[in-house]
């Protein structure tokens, strides 16, 4: 294969499993489960697809031995195997090998419900969603219980067909707890000195490797820093996988974070950059003798430069397989700008899955999590197509129905396509950028037209022909009628993203704090601007993911970005911004450049005057209802998928 990318595709061992290439697909929560935690047909059909896309391994989702609140699979008895059986089955078929993660439960994140009142622990200490009840110190009784159901466990695991085992062990959880002092306050033979510490963990190895046999792969997740003052450190984790080797592991999966103020680094946002945590899989792999698989932020790019340079031994990915399965595939066979990327936005993946209690699904693919069930097909009757608008909304409503064989054309007002998507792709730090590049490429392979500078209005002749008419129009920038903003120091944000000339001087002051002004305020103080972001609510990027914000937050810091809450912008002038506090206090804030990032406005009134000429037009993404970028997809997805 002649490819950059070919080291990737070179086999891999881990202990007497051989692997097809070095692209390993990370465990992911879905919410796939059957109500008795068994694993769901949607959960085989989820799987199988990344199977199909060419993955060397797939880890699934957590499943448990024993019941708890926290679990999602249940293998603690032999109704688990049929469905299991089926999963490695079909999976094996692609070539690629699974691996059942096994966790003992998650501890002190547990729900607090009547059942279980007070989650178990290795300590009474406080429970993370309520620190007023104290968690269950688990008793020595209890802990060999939970210890001794590993090995039936894993037994099944063999017996339905899976190829390895992962501990589930990092990220705060109850293997994690046990192993961090901050969480482990024990004074037994569970508590104490880091090898004491890690027997929880250790005797769960020996109680998987006594049901699985010597030459079975275990592999073990750790969060190798947890990433705040007083979480575990590089230093004392090294001394860890050192332990972990010795009890017979087999590889070793790094990853950084748990739940708390680091939350976010469990799902790196765009704002961390790529290959996150590389340097921790490095420094591991210096310490042991065994394979290390690493995840965090990887590309395609990231990820042979670690292969090449002897790293690590394998590169997980999970969200990037949300985004295109395919993504192994694509990579291998040379058609790396097929690959939808993914954008790290965290909110259809993460926020709606962890913390709404819905299902997996993705922004960027609306397949993800339905797979069988949203299937593009060739339509009978093929109809003329015209989409007003070029947003997300729009880019997927065109690319849905030039696959399912319609003619398509896109007018679009601007010169370039994305809508405000365009605007927030030109920092840096965002991965958007590529996301509208894929769209490009894709209409363009899909011989859809798109008529730029032309804008449409109700009596436009193109779409008197038009069979199915979408209307995307969008959303524009809203301000309010403050003093001052017409001034020339005053320029609203996406002025500022798209003619960065604009921006003059040093102080700039964002009068706005919602995503889109700050993340403008981030990438200016990234040049190295003293910026100060002004925000009437009582915090900035409210709207955004927790724990995207998380990850907002520490770059502020970071880039010294002053942050004025609960204060509102009463006039600008040709020096500043004048503002007032809560208490009612004005003042001046210097700035060279105002930029008001204020928010958006639909334009659902332009979208609703084409309907009343064209009433079967149908309105979609932020000019039917202002969302994000995944909300825009997902509605343009479903109503292009129901032409046929």
């Amino acid at each position: 294969m002649d490819n950059k990318y070919a080291p990737l595709f070179k086999k891999g061992r881990i202990n007497s499993l051989e692997l097809k290439n070095r692209l390993v697909m990370s465990p992911m929560g879905t919410q796939f489960t059957e109500p008795d935690g068994r694993m769901s047909e949607r959960s085989i059909k989820f799987y199988l697809e990344r199977a199909k896309g060419g993955a060397g391994m797939i880890i699934t989702e957590a499943m448990f031995p024993t019941k708890t609140g926290g679990a999602a699979h249940y293998i603690g008895d032999e109704k688990c195997l049929p469905r299991l059986s089926e999963l490695t089955d079909l999976v094996h078929g692609y070539g690629t090998k699974i691996c059942a993660q096994v966790g003992a439960g998650s501890g002190r994140i547990e729900p607090i419900t009547a059942e279980v009142p007070n989650p178990p622990s290795a300590s009474a200490i406080p429970a993370h969603n309520n620190p007023n009840v104290l968690c269950h110190e688990l008793t020595i009784d209890e802990i060999h219980q939970r210890v001794e159901a590993f090995t039936p466990a894993a037994r099944r695991m063999v017996v339905a067909g899976f190829d390895a085992i992962e501990v589930h062990a990092h990220a705060g959880y109850l293997i994690d707890q046990f192993m961090s002092k901050e969480w482990n306050h024990r004074t037994d033979e569970y508590g104490g000195s880091v090898e004491n510490r890690m027997r929880y963990a250790t005797d769960i190895i020996k109680a998987i490797r006594k049901g699985v046999g010597p030459n079975f792969p275990i592999l073990f997740r750790i969060a190798v820093d947890h990433k705040y003052p007083g979480g575990r450190d590089l230093n004392e984790s090294i001394e860890m996988v050192k332990i972990i080797e010795e009890a017979g592991v087999d590889a070793l999966d790094i990853d950084a974070g748990c739940y708390g103020p680091s939350f976010f680094w469990l799902f790196p946002p765009t704002y961390e950059g790529d290959a996150s945590m590389l340097d921790l899989a490095v420094a591991v792999k210096r310490a042991v003798s065994i394979p290390v698989l690493n995840s965090g932020t990887h590309t395609p790019e990231t990820a042979v430069k670690a292969i090449e340079d002897g790293a690590v031994d394998f590169i997980m990915m999970g969200r990037p397989l949300l985004a295109d399965p395919e993504l192994p595939n694509k990579v291998k066979s040379g058609r790396r700008k097929d690959v939808r990327p993914c954008i790290r936005c965290n909110e259809s993946c993460i926020n709606q899955n962890l913390f709404l209690q819905k299902s997996l699904t993705c922004s960027v693919n609306v397949q993800t999590g339905r797979e069988g069930l949203y299937n593009i097909v060739k339509s009978d009757s093929k109809r003329k197509v015209v989409v007003v608008g070029s947003g997300p909304a729009g880019l997927e409503a065109a690319r849905v129905a030039a696959l399912e064989g319609h003619d398509v054309t896109i007018y679009e007002k601007n010169g370039h396509i994305g809508g405000n998507a365009a605007v927030a792709a030109t920092p840096e730090f965002k991965t958007i950028k590529g996301l509208l590049e894929w769209f490009e490429l894709q209409l363009k392979k899909l011989d859809v037209k798109i008529c730029f500078n032309k804008e449409i209005i109700p009596s436009s002749p193109e779409l008197r022909e038009a069979d199915e008419i979408f209307i995307a129009l969008g959303a524009n920038s809203w301000a309010p009628p403050i003093e001052g903003i017409d001034l020339p120091i005053s320029i609203d944000v996406c002025d500022a993203h798209l003619k960065p000339e604009l921006i003059k001087g040093n102080k700039i002051v964002m009068c706005g704090g919602g995503l889109s002004g700050v993340d403008s305020a981030l990438e200016l103080a990234m040049e190295g601007k003293d910026v100060t972001i002004i925000e009437m609510r009582d915090g900035i990027a409210i709207d955004t993911a927790f724990i995207n914000r998380q990850s907002i937050m520490g770059k502020i810091k970071e880039y010294n970005v002053k942050v004025l809450v609960k204060t509102t912008v009463k006039k600008i002038t040709a020096k500043g911004v004048i503002v007032t506090d809560a208490e009612g206090n004005e003042t001046l804030v210097p700035a060279d450049t105002v930029i008001t990032a204020f928010g958006v406005k639909s334009n659902k009134q332009s979208a609703e005057k084409i309907q009343e000429t064209y009433p079967d037009a149908v309105l979609i993404g932020d000019c039917e209802k202002a969302g994000n970028i995944g909300t825009a997809i997902r509605e343009g997805f479903t109503r292009a998928y129901a032409i046929s």
